[in-house]
């Protein structure tokens, strides 16, 4: 059904013609005149319904257009009715008066739809079509306005007035010029809807008939049916067919105007050769011509030439200064392209905040040196990190930091002075390539002068900030690769950490398995945690004057089921590195926490001490799950003791201050663990809300012999604990003659293998439920009922 509706024009069409060629069969007379006005009026009729079912983009045309063939039909029954009546024609009659009436409408109609379907309509369209306009009018005066005029037999019906006569002949030919003139604007600008093509189609049938009709008229011509009728029954039946056609509702596609150039172009020409070519004729075989009429619109015609040829030149220009234009900003998009290809480039290969060459071009150079190298020209790298370069970007701020990086960029770069290549790897770590004939000796010395050159005072603002750097050197042997060279490089400059920082390593075969060690173990770590292969034991602290067990410290330790038990000096930096530290360490707190609220009730008083990472002090939520855990485990805030080294109080003193306030407010206890060790001052000890500082074991170990002077320097740091009211705690106690001295020196709590080793949390109830006052001379018994 739908293929059938939208194919109803072919009906249309076939059943419009079909019933033309019934009209020249039927007898004349009554029966033909019939006949044509059902033709007219069928089409009207059509064309309201097609409006209705396709709704098209101009339905205001399309709607005046129905009128205007409306009108036409009603000047035809009029016709009938003077036939059937027998009754004279008068000229002009009432017919006319519709006729005429219905050229207006038929041109809106034409124009609303010309200028909904296209927006091609240029003044050169119009100058286009004026010229056809004139050049037909010409044409038409010499043929038919003229002779009605000048003729004083033109015009004349029974009744009518002379004069009336000559005007309503000569109006038919203007109204068709008008009409003319949008057709021929229509073919110009080309329709390129099929319903538009069929229209103008129908229009040009009706102008053809219509200027027939005017020679006939002046010329007294026949009423047999002819080519005149023929052609008004075709308008009809191609109106009613555009209507009917589907592409009259649909959207206009812009047509391409230089496949419609040969299409005006023999118009044009033919309108502006017609009056001098009427003039020529005349001359030629006598013809009488109305020379003023034709010379004007001959000049007319010329007035319009100049203006288009004087508008073409002025779009002529304005395209080549739009062209210039264009090609001044073409050339301007290329040079801007160019330099956006070389900063894309520069910044792809090099680092934004350094201006250094980045990994992916540094890996390149390195590729490219080994390629190049020979055993009498060998290639080397030197990985460099900064040591505690976190320390100073917490504590000073991000854009300290960067700025610390791009001082040091400049000094490295200075220093080389495209002796090597130096890029930035990541973060604070930086790396030289060297591929001098001297290498492998140079890389060493060179790796010195970094030392050297980093260990130089920086000012950032106000701020005088020293930093060093580790530094890792490895050298390319046969069939090494970058990423293997690098990587060498990179294993050295841990080593170079783990010795003590502040030096240079140089790759040995050993550090590749220590580095295959340590990512195996950060691999691990993720999964032995859900696994639950970590565990805890706990330390018991004593007061040293009385020997009463004060608490403990939860110590984690970690069981992997090859690798067996793994050292907290071997993963507790790993954990570190990675932040995994962060829910390991709240698995430590959560569990402490629940092991000592399961302690014997009559020794509630005990307290638990739990290791606090850096990292877990800036997890936003950390308060809140401290606050989380001491609900859930029903354990009394004043038993937690959070211990903290001091490297965390460098970090950032701001936020820890803040945090371990909050802490404190909660009735939770703060020791400093491995005091001494680090480079906390006076000042922050007295702005922190600390109550225990625990004296590292380095300290204690000269204390086997009480007569060393680390005695001094332990009752220095007790007198500080007894000047800012903090209890103190010697750490790693495993000699009597250590405990002895410390009794003297007024220590307060002690821990260490001297007391008990860590227990697990069985042997932990175990140790609490004996209730031993525990005293040197019963250590052994005590790590014996571990």
């Amino acid at each position: 059904m739908r293929s059938v509706g939208r194919r109803w024009w072919t009906l249309v069409l076939a059943a419009g013609l079909l019933l033309v060629a019934v009209f020249f069969v039927l007898p004349g007379g009554a029966p033909q005149d019939w006949m044509y006005s059902v033709i007219g009026a069928a089409s009207t009729i059509v064309v309201l319904i097609g409006i209705r079912v396709h709704r098209p983009t101009s339905r205001r045309g399309w709607l005046l257009i129905a009128a205007a063939n409306g009108c036409f039909v009603a000047g035809d029954l009029v016709l009938n009715f003077y036939d059937l009546t027998g009754r004279p024609l008068p000229f002009p009659s009432s017919a006319d008066i519709f006729y005429l009436g219905g050229y207006p409408l038929l041109f809106a109609g034409v124009f609303l739809i010309g200028r909904v379907s296209s927006t091609s309509w240029s003044r050169n369209s119009w100058i286009d079509a004026a010229i056809v306009c004139v050049g037909t009018m010409g044409l038409t005066w010499q043929f038919l306005m003229g002779p009605s005029y000048w003729d004083g037999r033109a015009g004349l019906g029974s009744g009518g007035s002379h004069v009336l006569g000559k005007l309503v002949t000569m109006l038919y030919p203007i109204m068709d010029v008008g009409v003319l003139t949008l057709v021929a604007g229509s073919v110009m600008i080309g329709a390129a809807r099929t319903s538009d093509r069929i229209l103008v189609a129908a229009v040009t049938f009706m102008l053809m008939a219509d200027f027939g009709y005017d020679v006939q008229l002046l010329h007294g011509g026949s009423s047999t049916p002819g080519p005149v009728d023929a052609g008004f029954l075709l308008n009809y039946v191609l109106l009613a067919t555009a209507a009917a056609h589907p592409s009259v509702g649909q959207p206009q596609r812009t047509p391409r105007r230089e496949g419609h150039r040969w299409r005006w172009l023999p118009l044009v020409v033919g309108a502006i050769f017609l009056s001098p070519g009427l003039t020529l004729a005349g001359d030629t075989f006598g013809l009488p011509l109305d020379v003023p009429v034709l010379a004007t619109t001959s000049l007319v015609v010329l007035v319009l030439i100049a203006l288009r040829v004087s508008w073409l030149f002025g779009q002529v220009q304005r395209q080549n200064e739009l062209l210039r234009e264009r090609e001044k900003s073409l050339r301007g998009a290329l040079a801007a392209g160019r330099m956006l290809e070389d900063d894309l480039r520069h910044r792809v290969l090099h680092d934004s905040l350094t201006g250094l060459a980045n990994r992916g071009l540094l890996e390149d150079r390195v590729e490219q040196a080994l390629s190049g190298s020979t055993a009498c020209r060998p290639v080397a790298v030197c990985v460099c990190d900064l040591d505690n370069f976190k320390a100073v970007n917490d504590s000073l701020g991000h854009a300290a930091g960067d700025q610390l990086m791009i001082v040091l960029a400049k000094r490295l770069s200075g220093m080389m002075r495209g002796m090597a290549t130096v890029g930035r790897l990541d973060g604070d770590e930086f790396a030289v390539l060297l591929e001098d004939d001297e290498a492998a000796d140079s890389a060493t010395v060179m790796s010195e002068r970094i030392l050297a050159l980093v260990r130089q005072p920086i000012r950032l603002g106000d701020q005088e900030v020293r930093v060093t750097v580790s530094v890792g050197v490895a050298v390319a042997a046969e069939g090494t690769t970058a990423a293997q060279l690098l990587s060498e490089a990179d294993a050295a400059m841990y080593e170079a950490k783990a010795a003590g920082k502040d030096r240079v390593a140089v790759f040995q075969a050993f550090m590749r398995s220590r580095l295959v060690e340590k990512m195996r173990l950060i691999n691990c770590f993720p999964e032995s945690m859900r696994r639950g292969e970590f565990f805890l034991e706990y330390q018991p602290q004593v007061a040293l004057a009385s020997g009463q067990l004060e608490g403990f410290e939860a110590l984690v330790r970690w069981r992997h089921p090859t690798l067996g038990l793994i050292g907290p000096d071997r993963f507790i930096p790993l954990a570190e590195e990675t932040r995994l530290i962060v829910p390991l360490g709240r698995w430590v707190l959560r569990t402490a926490c629940f092991q000592a609220a399961r302690w014997p009730a009559g020794d509630s008083q005990l307290s638990v001490s739990v290791n606090i990472s850096g990292w877990q002090l800036q997890d936003e939520g950390f308060v809140d799950s401290v606050t989380e855990i001491i609900a859930a485990s029903g354990l009394r805030p004043d038993r937690l003791v959070i211990e903290i080294t001091e490297s965390v109080l460098l970090t950032n003193p701001t936020l820890t201050a803040t945090v371990l306030g909050e802490l404190k407010a909660l009735g939770i206890r703060v020791a400093i663990d491995d005091f001494g060790t680090g480079y906390s001052s006076l000042s922050q000890l007295r702005q922190l809300p600390v109550d225990v500082i625990k004296i590292d074991k380095s300290f204690i170990d000269p204390l086997v012999d009480p007569s060393s002077e680390g005695a001094a320097i332990v009752a220095m740091i007790l007198r500080l604990g007894v000047d800012l009211k903090l209890a103190t705690t010697a750490e790693g106690i495993e000699h009597q003659s250590q405990w002895d001295v410390l009794v003297g020196l007024g220590c307060s709590t002690a821990q260490g293998y001297l007391i008990s080793v860590p227990l697990g949390a069985a042997a932990t109830e175990r140790f609490i439920a004996a209730r031993l006052r525990v005293r040197p001379e019963l250590a052994a018994g005590v790590r014996a009922g571990r």
